[in-house]
């Protein structure tokens, strides 16, 4: 697909020759046993149309004697696409193997791509240009305007601008500041994307105190949207107020700490020890009210107060709870049990009051 490097080491020994000194001149250029080195020398590789596809600025470089590998030290590398570069790569020692098949690289490596601003570092690097991806390895570190990530092990498509991490990531963004713990994320760069299939932890920051937490194993985050939709083993707490939560999928806009759920969720008010299921609830933590539809089931644990209703509005801030259709409401001593169309009150109190509407009158059961 793409033009060897061997015909474009010729066109570089003449050039390097023409108003310079001889071939074996120790200040520009010398023979050895290995093959040819080059001091200040770039190396380019083109495709099939003759555009440059990468290029190579090197303080030194030592050829093989069949020309095909070579050592290069100083090294600032470029990805060109459509003659505009797309990719910087600056190292400090490395490898072009097999006709720049694969070109490795050691030292204080630092990559740049122009197109989303996205900065890579780590200590080696391993190339493909002609597959469109490079691996990275120890002490990486990539630093974008969204977000920050340190990790051990890195891939990235030049193609695609995706970025793959694992073993051990930890990731910061900046506004809102959340800290993020996983295994392994991918990363689409270009759509501000986030996934994972693995243990993932977000924690939310203000003034340097966790507001929030939330874990699950499957998760996909838009850092464009500050939104994080998460599957499978999901924990959601809140430390002010004290609310604990789990489910089967949540939707977190974690800069308004509004947490929404359209399937199960169960939240527990963690001082009060009031409990709350449903099939769809919405968390707003920006009004501390919590609203839940759909088979909802409530209780009270230290006073065995119960509550069913279709919907229900729970004020956070005063624990006040109004709940609307098909109201049950039941407690034990004294033993009742009240039917209506709606009830307000707090279940940790057992101060609930229950209403009918209109013709529908409500129905008290008391148990001896």
């Amino acid at each position: 697909m793409y033009r060897k490097i061997i015909p474009l080491l010729t066109i570089l020994l003449i050039s390097g020759c023409q108003n310079q000194p001889p071939i074996n001149d120790t200040n520009n250029n010398q023979t050895v046993e290995s093959g040819i080195v080059l001091s200040d020398a770039t190396i380019e590789q083109s495709n099939n149309d003759g555009e440059n596809f990468w290029r190579l600025r090197v303080g030194k470089v030592t050829y093989s004697q069949d020309n095909k590998n070579a050592t290069i030290e100083d090294i600032t590398a470029n990805l060109l696409q459509n003659g505009e570069i797309v990719l910087k790569i600056s190292a400090q020692n490395g490898e072009v193997i097999n006709d720049g098949e694969e070109i490795n690289l050691t030292g204080e490596i630092i990559a740049f791509d122009t197109r989303n601003e996205m900065e890579i570092r780590g200590e080696k690097l391993y190339w493909k240009p002609e597959q469109n991806y490079f691996t990275l390895e120890e002490n990486i570190e990539a630093i974008h305007t969204q977000i920050r990530l340190v990790t051990q092990q890195a891939e990235y498509n030049t193609a695609t601008q995706v970025l793959q991490l694992t073993e051990d990531i930890v990731a910061n963004t900046f506004e809102p500041q959340l800290k993020i713990l996983a295994d392994a994320i991918i990363w689409q760069i270009e759509q501000g994307l986030i996934s994972t299939d693995l243990p993932f932890e977000v924690s939310r920051y203000e003034d340097e105190q966790i507001t929030d937490t939330l874990k699950a194993t499957t998760a996909e985050m838009n850092l464009n949207d500050n939104i994080l939709i998460v599957e499978n083993n999901i924990e959601y707490q809140s430390l002010n107020p004290p609310l604990q939560g789990a489910g089967s999928r949540m939707r977190w806009d974690y800069n308004n700490r509004i947490v929404e759920a359209d399937k199960m969720i169960r939240l527990v008010e963690v001082d009060e020890q009031i409990t709350m299921t449903a099939n769809q609830g919405k968390v707003d933590l920006t009004e501390n009210k919590v609203y839940l539809s759909k088979q909802i089931f409530g209780e009270s644990l230290d006073n065995e107060a119960k509550l069913y209703a279709d919907n229900v509005i729970w004020n956070l801030n005063d624990q006040n709870i109004d709940a609307q259709g098909n109201v049950v409401y039941q407690q034990i001593n004294p033993v009742v049990n009240f039917r209506g169309n709606r009830a307000q009150g707090k279940l940790q109190d057992k101060q609930v009051t229950v209403t009918g509407n209109g013709n529908n009158r409500v129905v008290t059961t008391i148990y001896p």
